[in-house]
């Protein structure tokens, strides 16, 4: 699924066009010299794709400062007002955005569930990517997590980065819901035309999931496998038919 997202050919960056919408999503950084990369993604939608223009990691060592404002020069040539990021470094990065004149909105999501609200949005082929080698890096290296008590992440592998994987996920996710699409798969009366007949479920017998609200099991079954099919997320991770099993992980 991930190959298929790729254009490869393209130049890296799109320029902007003169009439559209366009999202930006930023990965602050401190600018340590061993610390992550202060990434930026922007995107928009054509008709049923969503777009990713440009995508920008700067490693440290690094002012922050200065790396804010670049990146604000950036987002005018493309008419972004606000952008978007996730909760890290809240008030300095608010403080150093407001500064270009560019307002700073931070996610309502954890990095977590961004990943795995996209995944529905590259199972169905809507995404179109750069051929940018780390960031398609960082997206084959996100593998599933799984905790006690039965909760699940997306994550990065120890010693790994996912600086632009953030960047990128985040900016689709905020273009998707700003136009009102539909993530289906998350929707429980959503029906799965090709799953094989189920018996009745018990809504007593339903399982608690990780994102949350009460999901029968034929839910649990699409969203795993929407989940492996999709290249973004495991696609270098073998993962067994057992980590993503109906039951609670054991504590």
């Amino acid at each position: 699924m991930l190959d298929a997202a790729v254009e490869y050919g393209r130049p890296l960056e799109l320029t902007p066009r003169p009439v559209g919408y366009y999202k930006a999503f930023v990965d602050a950084s401190g600018g340590g010299a061993q610390g992550d990369a202060y990434s930026i993604a922007i995107a928009h939608k054509e008709k049923d794709l969503f777009i990713v223009d440009v995508v920008r990691g700067i490693p440290g060592p690094f002012d922050p400062y200065l790396i804010t404002k670049g990146f604000a020069e950036l987002c005018k040539q493309y008419r972004i007002t606000t952008v978007v990021g996730d909760k890290w470094g809240k008030e300095w990065v608010q403080s150093a955005w407001r500064g270009t004149g560019i307002a700073y909105v931070q996610s309502p999501l954890a990095k977590s569930d961004i990943y795995l609200e996209v995944v529905p949005l590259f199972a169905r082929g809507l995404v179109r990517l750069p051929d940018h080698g780390p960031l398609l890096r960082e997206l084959r290296l996100l593998h599933l997590q799984r905790h006690s008590g039965g909760r699940q992440s997306v994550d990065h592998p120890r010693g790994e980065h996912d600086d632009h994987a953030n960047a990128v996920c985040g900016v689709l996710r905020s273009l998707s819901a700003h136009f009102g699409y539909r993530l289906d798969v998350f929707d429980p009366n959503f029906i799965d035309e090709d799953a094989l007949p189920l018996p009745e479920q018990n809504p007593s017998r339903c399982k608690r999931t990780a994102i949350g609200g009460n999901r029968c099991r034929a839910h649990n079954r699409l969203l795993r496998r929407m989940i492996v099919c999709a290249g973004s997320i495991n696609h270098s991770t073998s993962v067994s038919s057992s980590d993503f099993s109906d039951e609670a992980a054991p504590t």
